[in-house]
């Protein structure tokens, strides 16, 4: 249990990290869109978008890899089917949660983004 939440956390701490790095360096982006008319919640869509896309490909990719290693596997487990309906399905949805709540920070903070002051530093 110990070692599950903190591979969770670990994993939201990385997902916060990779999501606040994309997000600063499409700030002048999002400036561009904010003075063209966007408003603060279309630019959390995209920022949430982009961590949903992370979690799709890293979730997809996960889910493969661990169904082969449980083929591969399957002599050494102990109660417990080598494609697990359960483990299979509950992992992906609790890092969706993960992913959402990581992005949230970065998101507010790239819906904040002052137009003038964004492109004034260049």
């Amino acid at each position: 249990m110990l070692f599950g939440g903190s591979a969770l956390l670990l994993a939201c701490l990385g997902l916060y990290g990779v999501v606040s790095y994309g997000a600063g360096l499409r700030l002048r982006e999002f400036a561009i869109r904010t003075a063209l008319g966007a408003q603060a919640n279309d630019i959390r869509r995209i920022v949430i978008a982009h961590a949903a896309r992370l979690w799709l490909w890293g979730s997809a990719i996960g889910l493969v890899l661990a169904w082969m290693a449980g083929r591969a596997l399957k002599t050494q487990l102990y109660g417990v089917g080598s494609a697990d309906a359960v483990a299979l399905l509950a992992a992906p949805s609790l890092l969706l949660a993960t992913a959402l709540l990581a992005a949230l920070g970065p998101a507010r903070r790239a819906g904040r983004v002052d137009p003038a002051v964004t492109l004034r530093g260049d």
